[in-house]
């Protein structure tokens, strides 16, 4: 198998990565953008139901956040493969330019390509990650002191 061959493999399976990021992600999305509002809504905080759901609803975002690293992960590599089939084929075309990736920019200064998409997602599974935690904990709380008053 020559360069070229190999080079059109790992791009098939680097353009597979990114649908395969993209689906979960706006799956996990919809789900956790539908669950949230109505968890808030329709279940009386304090109960063993809208405690259980709640801690259901915060394992789903681990979920996701487990998902979106390795999703992330594995483009990383992909993109890695890419960077080292065209410098070893002298002819290539710089179709993923590996020498942006070899650049070093210093801490602190903005990068030329703006911030990085996989950041964005992370940081999006995060704040449904903080609203679960929230979410969880004030339920937990109104639960136990039910329990106490009671």
């Amino acid at each position: 198998m020559d360069v070229k061959q190999k080079a059109d493999l790992t791009a098939q399976a680097r353009i597979s990565e990114i649908t395969l990021r993209w689906t979960m992600f706006q799956l996990f999305f919809a789900i956790h953008s539908a669950a949230f509002p109505l968890v808030v809504a329709q279940f009386t905080a304090g109960t063993f139901p809208h405690f259980g759901i709640c801690i259901f609803g915060l394992a789903l975002a681990g979920l996701w956040y487990l998902a979106t690293i390795r999703a992330g992960r594995l483009v990383e590599y992909w993109n890695s493969k890419m960077a080292e089939l065209e410098i070893a084929d002298e002819q290539a075309v710089d179709v993923f330019v590996a020498r942006e990736v070899e650049q070093v920019v210093p801490i602190g200064t903005p990068s030329p390509a703006g911030v990085p998409i996989h950041h964005l997602l992370i940081r999006l599974v995060h704040l449904f990650l903080f609203l679960w935690v929230s979410l969880s904990t004030c339920s937990g709380l109104a639960l136990f002191t039910n329990v106490l008053v009671d």
